[in-house]
This record gives structure tokens, sequence and C-alpha cells, in this order.
């Protein structure tokens, strides 16, 4: 964010790293445990995350879950692409 407010620059920061991920040691099994760690706070990053997915939809960015594909997948498309050349 660029502005001239250092407040407002601080709250806004403060706002997008309201969610952060965690590891913790648990002794009693000898695990880790991952968790997510979220503040009251976080609407700026709700923002973010509605613009985002307003461009998805939009189709002005790709969809990242359409961009996951699995081994059989890229060996279809593979052999399509050897069959195409």
């Amino acid at each position: 964010m660029n502005t001239a407010d250092p407040e407002m620059e601080k709250e806004y920061s403060q706002q997008m790293a309201a969610r952060v991920r965690k590891t913790d040691y648990v002794a009693r099994t000898g695990q880790i445990r991952v968790f997510w760690k979220e503040s009251k706070n976080d609407h700026a990053r709700d923002l973010a995350n509605m613009n985002v997915l307003g461009a998805i939809l939009s189709e002005l960015v790709p969809d990242p879950a359409m961009e996951r594909t699995t081994t059989k997948e890229e060996g279809r498309m593979q052999n399509a692409e050897k069959e195409n050349a």
C-alpha cells in the first residue's frame, strides 16, 4: 500500500498479516501440530481475497484450482503434444 499516512500503512500491514500458519510441538504425543492463527481484524485481507476472486471469475487471471493436474492428466497432455507435433 502506498500512502503518506504511516499509521494507515501500519494498520494495513497488520490486517494483511492477520492470518499466520503456526507450528507447535506437543510433548505428550511427540508430534508437531500445525494450525492457522487468525486475529479479529482482517478486513483488508478479506477485501484483497474478494478482489482476487473477482479477477478469477472475470477470467482476468487463471484459476489456481484449474492449474493443478494429476500425474495421469500430465501424461495425457504430453501424449497429445507428441501426437500434434
